[in-house]
């Protein structure tokens, strides 16, 4: 996900504000993982909440970009914000069932992390001059 969709991420910030971007999305996500998991004891590894708040921001900077999604019913190309939609549904429901102690993932890291990829968007879009750039960001990020 780094390689796929981090590169565009960090053309549209920069170098400092995307590694604060990953940053920021992993202290949120073991916060949200210790305030709504009911196991705050239960430790949290990886770098998924990082990845999730990367990914928020990717699609909603990059709306329009298409993306391979892969279901349990078929294969299909998707908006970048439809697949988004799609995530966030299957995070919201792993975090009930992690919340009863039937999934091996803390969702609420992936959407801690997403919390701020969502706000990170929200802080470059409206400090952005001109925020529908995504065609110059894609080329200068390949």
């Amino acid at each position: 996900f780094l390689l796929v969709f981090g590169d565009d991420v960090e053309v549209a910030l920069g170098k400092i504000k995307y590694l604060g971007l990953l940053v920021l999305s992993t202290v949120a996500g073991n916060i949200f993982h210790g305030v709504f998991t009911g196991q705050p004891n239960l430790p949290t590894t990886g770098a998924s909440a990082a990845v999730s708040g990367l990914l928020v921001f990717y699609a909603m900077a990059f709306p329009q970009n298409r993306v391979g999604l892969i279901t349990w019913l078929r294969y299909g190309h998707v908006s970048a914000r439809g697949a988004l939609l799609f995530w966030v549904g299957i995070q919201a429901g792993v975090s009930f069932s992690y919340a009863d102690g039937l999934a091996p993932v803390s969702a609420t890291t992936h959407l801690g992390g997403a919390a701020v990829g969502l706000s990170a968007w929200g802080w470059w879009y409206r400090r952005s001059p001109e925020p529908n750039i995504t065609p110059q960001l894609m080329e200068g990020a390949r």
